[in-house]
This record gives structure tokens, C-alpha cells and sequence, in this order.
């Protein structure tokens, strides 16, 4: 039964970086769509698109680095209250949940770095022009 649960909250670990991945690239893109006149009057004035990618890495990085410190602060509290309420439904009462700080230091770290590769992804040289190109059609 223990293997079944470390195996089940691994899964959910992946599945946790993967949406964190998905939302900083759709940050991102939206970003990208509401400040285009923005972006374009950079340009002009010598921005590289370079200064652009440290603009929206920094932005993003410090909205998954606030989200990440809640949810490690919110992770133990929550989770034994949620897990309490969902083993006592099938009759396992006074279950208390382990916090293993390397584990959740390298969770976040995942979490960051994931959130980092997106960004230089998303915000690479071409990515204002390939963006461009999928609005017009």
C-alpha cells in the first residue's frame, strides 16, 4: 500500500510540473498578446529582443517563485486536513502526511526550472514573429 502511495505522489509531482509548465507558457502568450504595441515601441527605441526575454523571465519567475513559497507553506497544513478528510471516508483515522524538505526543495526546484525553459522557449528571438504570423490567421 505504501508503494502504491509513493508511486501515486510521484505521478502527482509530474503531473504538478507539467501544469506549472503549461500555465507560465500561457502567461506568457498572453503577455506577449496584450503588450505587442508595447513590445513593438521597444523595439524601436533599440530594445533587443533579448531585454524582452529578461523582462518576461523576471516577471514570470517571480510569480511561480511566490506561488511555489504558498504552496510549500500551505502544502503541510492543507494536505493533512485533505488527507484526514479522504482516509477517515474509508476508515483510516489519525493519518499524519510526511514532509520531506529535500523532496519538496527539489519539487520546487523543478517547478522553477520548468517555468525557466518555458519562458526562454516562448520568448526566443522568432517568437514575437511566429506570433505575429498565428494572430493573422
Amino acid at each position: 500500500m505504501i508503494r502504491v502511495m509513493d508511486r501515486i505522489a510521484w505521478v502527482f509531482a509530474g503531473v504538478a510540473v507539467a501544469i506549472s509548465a503549461l500555465m507560465a507558457g500561457l502567461s506568457i502568450r498572453l503577455m506577449q498578446v496584450q503588450e505587442r504595441k508595447a513590445n513593438a515601441v521597444q523595439g524601436a527605441l533599440g530594445f533587443t529582443s533579448r531585454h524582452l526575454r529578461s523582462q518576461y523571465l523576471v516577471r514570470i519567475m517571480l510569480m511561480m517563485a511566490i506561488g511555489v513559497a504558498i504552496g510549500v507553506v500551505l502544502a503541510t497544513p492543507v494536505g493533512n486536513l485533505i488527507g484526514n478528510a479522504i482516509f477517515s471516508a474509508v476508515g483510516v483515522s489519525g493519518l499524519s502526511l510526511k514532509f520531506d524538505p529535500w523532496v519538496t526543495l527539489l519539487g520546487s526546484m523543478l517547478v522553477l526550472i520548468s517555468a525557466w525553459v518555458v519562458t526562454m522557449l516562448h520568448t526566443g528571438p522568432d517568437s514575437n514573429r511566429a506570433l505575429v504570423e498565428r494572430l493573422r490567421t
